[in-house]
């Protein structure tokens, strides 16, 4: 008599493995409200463990459901994971690697929050952000850590940097990705005079439809941000900007000094219509933005970010619409080899510039197409502006000169 079966083992239909998911997903969602709540008496080691197997548990779920063609679900499950990593202040197991031999002591780059060192991992060259902490900043900074280590290992893209891994030991919270010899975009095209511009602002607006079909904004598009990797393609780069060059959005002028508030939002409406500042209303604008000096990116923000009370958004925050605004100042960063208003030497000319309506010269040698796509894409109203497929495909469709 055969003690092997004969039955066929058994393949669970797709939307039997999605209930299944659900009901799991569903469990370890109140299991890990549970490890949230305080408690007087515990084991510290033990509760870091049990919230470690939760957020693993929770990870392995995600990945598979991330096969399925349910996109919607997928994102649901992945802000929990986010969210709850923030919580618990823990990556996923799988995410942390040992921190990498690091090729000089001194950093590459130096940011108000990150530093940048070259070092190598498993025989190949990398790029270690190493998080700056400070005593008063640990809470913020980690949380800002977990955050954008989370969204780097969702994208998988080749217009987005590749993600290898965490380095969470202790006080030492670093990113590691692949390190790109080429630089930024800038960098690329003054050492490359004739490369195509079109063709990298294309590789972009690829990249940020990816992000926008993951629901996810940058928020600080710019040549810095931007990166060629070895294949010469542009990646873009710096999902966590606010962490690492520690400049929160501008606050909404609700938040300022509320004297004079109502006179300084009319008069801003009277500029964004009629195209232009007084000498006397600029200055005392400008005095009020030092409240705020701390941004740092006005050069390539929509003017609904810079003063969203101006054009009756409730919000400063980033939106796809305000990516697709800041890619338009990406282009005349390319074709002109300069920043943004680069004529205009402070961050506080140029913020004044955009909420005038104002923008930046047409670049010599621009193609006709592209420069009528760069003027619709920074048009005031947020609405207004295509979206990033309808960007892509345009360009798309722009024949190199």
């Amino acid at each position: 008599m055969s003690l092997i079966s004969s039955r066929q083992p058994y393949r669970m239909e797709k939307s039997e493995i999605i209930t299944w998911c659900d009901e799991v997903f569903f469990f370890i969602k109140k299991v890990s409200r549970e490890f949230l709540k305080p408690q007087l008496k515990y084991d510290e080691h033990k509760s870091i463990r049990e919230r470690q197997l939760c957020v693993d548990a929770l990870y392995e779920l995600i990945q598979l459901v991330r096969d399925f063609d349910d996109r919607t679900k997928f994102l649901g499950y992945y802000a929990h994971l986010v969210t709850f990593c923030q919580k618990v202040s823990l990556s996923p197991s799988s995410f942390v690697i040992k921190l990498p031999t690091l090729s000089a002591r001194e950093p590459i780059e130096t940011g108000a929050s990150a530093q940048v060192l070259h070092g190598h991992h498993n025989n190949q060259e990398v790029a270690v952000k190493r998080f700056r902490l400070y005593a008063r900043t640990i809470p913020r900074i980690r949380q800002r850590f977990l955050k954008e280590s989370s969204i780097l290992q969702l994208l998988q893209h080749p217009n987005v940097v590749p993600f290898i891994g965490v380095v969470s030991e202790g006080s030492r919270l670093c990113i590691v990705s692949p390190w790109m010899k080429n630089g930024d975009i800038i960098a690329f095209i003054k050492k490359s005079p004739n490369v195509s511009r079109k063709e990298l602002i294309e590789q972009v607006a690829d990249g940020l439809h990816f992000l926008s079909g993951y629901n996810i904004v940058h928020g600080d598009l710019k040549g810095a941000n931007v990166l060629i990797n070895d294949a010469e393609k542009a990646c873009i780069s710096d999902f966590g900007i606010a962490s690492i060059q520690d400049h929160a959005e501008p606050p909404s002028l609700s938040e300022l000094n509320p004297h004079g508030q109502q006179t300084l939002l009319r008069k801003c409406k009277d500029a964004l219509k009629h195209g232009g500042l007084s000498v006397t209303f600029a200055s005392s604008l400008s005095s009020r933005m030092s409240s705020f000096s701390g941004a740092g990116t006005y050069r390539w923000m929509a003017p609904e970010r810079l003063i969203p009370e101006a054009l009756d958004i409730p919000s400063a925050k980033p939106t796809f619409a305000s990516d697709v605004f800041s890619l338009a100042m990406l282009a005349i960063e390319v074709y002109s080899g300069d920043v943004p208003f680069g004529r205009e030497k402070t961050q506080y000319a140029a913020f004044l510039m955009t909420i005038a309506g104002k923008r930046p010269p047409r670049p010599p040698g621009i193609p006709d197409p592209v420069w009528r796509l760069i003027e619709d894409c920074w048009a005031p109203q947020p609405v207004h502006r295509p979206d990033i497929w309808d960007v892509y495909n345009r360009l798309a469709c722009i024949p190199d000169p």
